[in-house]
């Protein structure tokens, strides 16, 4: 009997790619996360045209539905509208929040639902919640800013990172009441997040400040400097602060 001959390795065998190289200077903090879900695609040998952004939408790994949805959404391409709202119903918390982003950035209602869906997921398990808050904000939609002041409170690291991420976006807001009557205390979040356990997310939050020079954030940057840090990260610091006290 003749031997079959064997498949070819199917993409889930490929070790997934994460790393991906710096952006190029000058791009603004919110164009940042449309360029990193580019970069994952192209790092795992996934094209950036419109057929190949649609087939990956069926990739067996999350990251990689997701990155695509995400990258469709950024496109404007309205060809694989359906299958996203296919994948809102995904069991992967992920996916469901990045095809709900994609539509919405293509003007469908259903798109903003599964977002605001995405903000009563429970915060300890799922990465959804912070997300689809920032990405409310994206939208003009600033409901979801409480969702991050719990988020910056989570035992898990990877939580606090994504909620500290979004806060760039809820900043024109300082001051002001969300729809429930809520103060949005943005700066005062910023605040937290640099006085965070993790380096990592003081550096995410001095990333996000450095393209926000306001007098307010005056105390902010004051009491971190306070405190010892590594040079890089005091240097920033100290940086923004000279940008905000020049006349």
């Amino acid at each position: 009997m003749a031997s079959k001959t064997p498949a070819p390795p199917s993409h889930a065998a490929r070790p997934l790619v994460l790393e991906v190289r710096n952006p190029p200077a000058g791009m603004s903090y919110r164009e940042l996360e449309d360029f990193r879900q580019q970069e994952i695609l192209k790092a795992n040998g996934i094209g950036l045209t419109e057929n190949e952004l649609i087939l990956a939408l069926e990739h067996p790994t999350n990251v990689l539905q997701a990155a695509a949805a995400h990258v469709l959404g950024a496109s404007g391409s309205r060809a694989a509208d359906k299958q996203l709202v296919q994948l809102m119903s995904s069991v992967d918390d992920l996916v469901k929040v990045e095809a709900a982003y994609a539509l919405a950035r293509l003007g469908l209602r259903v798109g903003i639902d599964g977002l605001l869906d995405g903000l009563a997921l429970p915060l300890e398990g799922y990465i959804a919640a912070p997300l689809a808050a920032g990405y409310l904000a994206r939208l003009n939609d600033p409901r979801g800013f409480q969702i991050l002041v719990r988020g910056l409170d989570s035992r898990f690291p990877e939580i606090r990172m994504i909620a500290c991420k979004q806060l760039y976006f809820f900043a024109r807001w300082q001051g002001q009441l969300d729809p429930d009557g809520q103060r949005l205390d943005v700066y005062r979040q910023f605040g937290r997040a640099l006085q965070d356990s993790s380096a990592d997310i003081a550096w995410q939050a001095l990333m996000q400040l450095r393209e926000i020079p306001s007098p307010q954030l005056r105390s902010v940057l004051v009491d971190y400097i306070a405190k010892p840090h590594d040079v890089q990260s005091q240097g920033v610091a100290r940086e923004i602060l000279q940008e905000i006290e020049s006349p």
